[in-house]
């Protein structure tokens, strides 16, 4: 597309793509004298003054003032109609393709250098979020996984679950079966012979059972599927597994 009037892209106090009035008229041939044909038809579209145009004042080295209005597209497509001859159309559907072209152009724009960073931080956060989310799921599945464990050996053993088992199950290093009893007769669960107190007994934590190896008949301390979860809670509150909760034990 040629270019029969010019298009300024430069922002000049605040509007952007505009058309320099002088050669809008001088391209439409009028008859009339500048200044006069611009207020006519400032004032035939109802043209306001910061919004449609501004005006502009140019100082000369004689000291000669010049002013020129600088009018949007859209100002300028309704002054070429108005002015009803071939030049006059011929200007306004230039205009109406210039439109077209910056709507195009402003489609596939890059974005700014403040753009491109507010872009990319924007992604660094995503990417930060969904790290969080990853890793807080991570935890949840590393604080359930011995519940699940223990929760299999359980329904697999209706008599309940061993001591050892359950210490296993918890995977805590350097804290074993006998560390275990160890840790329990010093916060009173079980008495000095390993034997449950009467207290978690009643609250159906732990319980006493009859076993037999051989001609050796004797009776075990195990947990409760009601007592997993109160150990697994004694165990974290007491400092040996995760964060310890004060005033707890």
């Amino acid at each position: 597309m040629n270019e029969l009037i010019r298009i300024n892209k430069e922002e000049v106090q605040g509007l952007k793509d505009t058309v320099n009035a002088r050669e809008l008229h001088e391209f439409t041939e009028s008859k009339s004298q500048f200044n006069n044909w611009i207020k006519r038809r400032l004032d035939d579209t109802m043209a306001e003054n910061g919004n449609d145009y501004i005006v502009v004042k140019f100082d000369d080295d004689r000291r000669f003032s010049n002013i020129d209005y600088f009018i949007t597209l859209d100002l300028a497509k309704e002054i070429s109609m108005l002015e009803r001859n071939d030049k006059g159309r011929e200007a306004r559907k230039y205009f109406i393709e210039c439109e077209k072209k910056l709507k195009e152009t402003l489609q596939y724009t890059l974005p700014t250098h403040a753009e491109a960073l507010r872009l990319y931080a924007d992604k660094l956060e995503e990417n930060d979020r969904q790290r969080n989310i990853i890793t807080q799921q991570q935890e949840t599945l590393i604080e359930y996984e011995p519940k699940v464990e223990i929760h299999d050996s359980i329904m697999n053993n209706s008599t309940g679950i061993d001591i050892g088992d359950f210490v296993r199950s918890l995977g805590i290093k350097n804290f074993g079966r006998n560390k275990m009893f160890k840790h329990m007769r010093e916060h009173k669960l079980i008495a000095k012979n390993n034997k449950p107190l009467q207290k978690m007994i009643n609250e159906g934590y732990l319980k006493s059972i009859i076993v037999s190896k051989g001609k050796f008949t004797g009776s075990k301390t195990v947990i409760t599927p009601k007592g997993v979860e109160f150990m697994i809670t004694f165990l974290k509150n007491t400092g040996i597994m995760g964060r310890c909760l004060p005033n707890c034990f």
